[in-house]
């Protein structure tokens, strides 16, 4: 016989992630740290009923969440926030706080019982960290440029030639034919 899934709602934020289950009653929060889901991984071994995580993608907050419950081998999907947001429209909820998110994440999970999101390659992530290192250090080169025609003290302006040719030298990179690796230049 196939047991339905519990779905837990997990609103991420910086330093917590709020939980929300109709079905269970949880504290409301917990450390997003890995002790906070070192926590959460010993409460959801004790269910008898698989679980299936609902998050939503939360920048660079829900990244290490997401990993831990994949090496748990928790079902766990990552949703983009405009669909959760017209779900809760469509339920006349207007008001936003982190426990009503996480509770309506629940009941997204519910109702529309998403796919399941793949642990994702790490060869994947390692080219997605560098392009966006390589995308920071371009806005970076830019803004200091910026900043180089608008000065006029000659102290501040070898200073932000440096800095430019610095990050002209970073964001360059090199590509490597050994590995089919783009690297960063060396500091």
């Amino acid at each position: 016989m196939i047991t339905a899934s519990v779905y837990l709602g997990a609103d991420i934020a910086k330093d917590t992630i709020e939980l929300g289950c109709p079905d269970w009653t949880l504290p409301t929060a917990l450390a997003n740290s890995p002790a906070g889901f070192r926590w959460l991984l010993k409460l959801l071994a004790k269910t008898s009923s698989p679980v299936h995580v609902v998050c939503e993608a939360a920048g660079p907050y829900h990244q290490a969440f997401v990993t831990a419950l994949h090496d748990a081998g928790v079902v766990v999907s990552v949703l983009n926030p405009p669909p959760v947001r017209d779900f809760a429209r469509s339920r006349g909820l207007r008001a936003k706080t982190d426990a009503l998110d996480a509770r309506l994440l629940a009941d997204y999970g519910q109702t529309m019982q998403p796919a399941p999101t793949p642990r994702p390659d790490p060869l994947m992530v390692h080219l997605d960290d560098l392009v966006t290192r390589r995308a920071q250090l371009v806005a970076d080169r830019a803004r200091e440029r910026v900043r180089l025609q608008q000065v006029s003290c000659p102290e501040i302006r070898r200073s932000l030639r440096g800095h430019v040719t610095h990050l002209d030298a970073r964001s360059s990179g090199c590509w490597s034919a050994s590995t089919n690796w783009w690297r960063p230049a060396p500091l």
